[in-house]
């Protein structure tokens, strides 16, 4: 039985912790112990999940988010005294920036024969950008060759951290099943929050940070409730500006429409609640929000610069940050009336076809870890 250590910088609820809970099921199914290592984490909820199936998970800094030095020194010390004490086979590093180059490099060290970096992003995090693209780029200079294989969530994500080196996409897969619309749900998940059936519920789903534009999508909705008196806006997600997202609400005059909701284990029935997802990312690897959206038959107004390989069906549109709020609101106005009483099971079936299951992710994954064990 071979066994996998799966590396994230964080644990706790975001794009890379679904995608390795999607595919790490398939991954012991056939026939791999795996394990998972971050450098800090902030969610303890999958511990029991994951050792129902086998493995453990492993942080250095448990509960708290230390300085970078601290994590940049600490973490691949902490990261290699793992690899020497449990004899791995392969190292998945998932990673956000050139940094996580120096896991690679740390388990090349300690021997491990196959180690795949993931890129799941197609620029750096916001706050000192220049200064992480430097960091960023001094990892890429000095470990960029640790590696056996690259893979990436979009072609993007791929040319943004490989530059020039090759590298295989892997789709971010949903669990379509999970994320198909329901009427039930829809029902629930409104009562839940107070919005009956009549009411327009637009809205997102991901962190409410500078990132996903949260500031943007008040000043969009401010504009959108003059064309559609009554409706309302949902924020569902880990909510680090959520005191300047409440302010800019209230200053718009649209604090008592606005639903601010913390992340949870399932958002599939809010999915199913709104009538139209607001996307406006100031950039993205590939959002599985997108993916999972559109799965939920939810028509999706997203940035003109968002992936091309997630307009999986025709309810994803773009819309430039260049644009103002009012032609923002405008497009997602007549996103709502478009697809208005049009949900169905169809899109779901669609993201299926296009190979954005949880299922033909896992396939990939196991794919890319065999070749690349039969190539040794």
């Amino acid at each position: 039985m071979s066994k996998v250590l799966i590396y994230s910088e964080a644990w706790g609820k975001g794009g890379i912790e679904t995608f390795v809970r999607n595919v790490l099921p398939s991954l012991v199914e056939a026939g791999f112990e795996v394990d998972i290592f971050s450098t800090w984490d902030w969610k303890e909820q999958d511990d029991a999940w994951l050792e129902s199936l086998g493995g453990n998970r492993f942080t250095a800094f448990r509960g708290f988010r230390p300085g970078q030095v601290r994590r940049l020194v600490e973490g691949p010390r902490a990261f290699r005294r793992l690899l020497d004490a449990s004899g791995y086979d392969v190292v998945w590093v998932n990673t956000m920036n050139g940094m996580g180059f120096r896991f690679a490099r740390e388990a090349e060290l300690a021997g491990v024969p196959v180690r795949v970096v993931h890129s799941h992003n197609s620029d750096v995090g916001d706050g000192a950008k220049l200064l992480k693209r430097a960091v960023g780029s001094i990892g890429i200079a000095l470990w960029g060759g640790s590696s056996t294989r690259n893979v990436a969530c979009s072609a993007d994500a791929g040319r943004y951290l490989f530059r020039g080196r090759p590298f295989d996409v892997i789709s971010n897969g949903v669990d379509v099943g999970r994320f198909r619309f329901s009427q039930a749900k829809r029902e629930r998940a409104r009562g839940e929050l107070g919005v009956d059936d009549n009411t327009t519920l637009v809205g997102s789903i991901g962190r409410i940070d500078a990132q996903k534009n949260p500031l943007f999508q008040v000043e969009v909705f401010a504009e959108y409730g003059r064309m559609d008196a009554g409706s309302k806006y949902l924020m569902l997600g880990q909510p680090a500006m959520v005191d300047e997202v409440l302010e800019r609400a209230r200053q718009l005059g649209v604090d008592g429409d606005l639903i601010v909701r913390e992340s949870v284990q399932d958002p599939s029935p809010y999915y199913s609640a709104l009538d139209a997802f607001l996307m406006p990312s100031l950039h993205e690897g590939l959002g599985f929000a997108q993916v999972e959206a559109q799965c939920a038959a939810l028509p999706v107004l997203c940035t003109d610069t968002m992936p091309e390989e997630a307009d999986l069906t025709e309810l994803s549109q773009h819309c430039s940050l260049d644009d103002s709020p009012v032609v923002w609101a405008e497009r997602l106005w007549e996103l709502v009336e478009a697809f208005r009483g049009k949900r169905c099971g169809f899109y779901a079936d669609e993201v299926e076809r296009a190979g954005f299951s949880s299922d033909a992710c896992a396939r990939k994954v196991i794919e890319v870890i065999s070749g690349a064990q039969d190539g040794l």
